[in-house]
């Protein structure tokens, strides 16, 4: 099992990653809850602060791999989430 630190490092990886592909995350108080949208043509990533470190890995990457394969699809796929 990775450390507490080793999971924070993958996150904050995957939040840059998120972000310099044009991924916004919201993070804040969300009742424990989190997940990937797509709104308006753009992928979110939301976040409860208080989820514990290996969710909020788990939503980063899924989201990670959900965004890179919107990118490369054709621009006139529709995506419904």
């Amino acid at each position: 099992m990775a450390s507490e630190k080793s999971l924070e490092e993958q996150l904050e990886k995957l939040r840059q990653k998120l972000s310099e592909a044009g991924v916004k995350i919201l993070s804040g108080n969300w009742g424990g809850k989190g997940g990937i949208a797509r709104y308006k043509g753009q992928w979110l990533v939301v976040m409860d602060r208080h989820l514990p470190t290996n969710l909020k890995t788990t939503i980063a990457a899924s989201d990670a791999s959900a965004s890179f394969r919107s990118r490369c699809s054709a621009p006139h796929t529709r995506h419904s989430h």
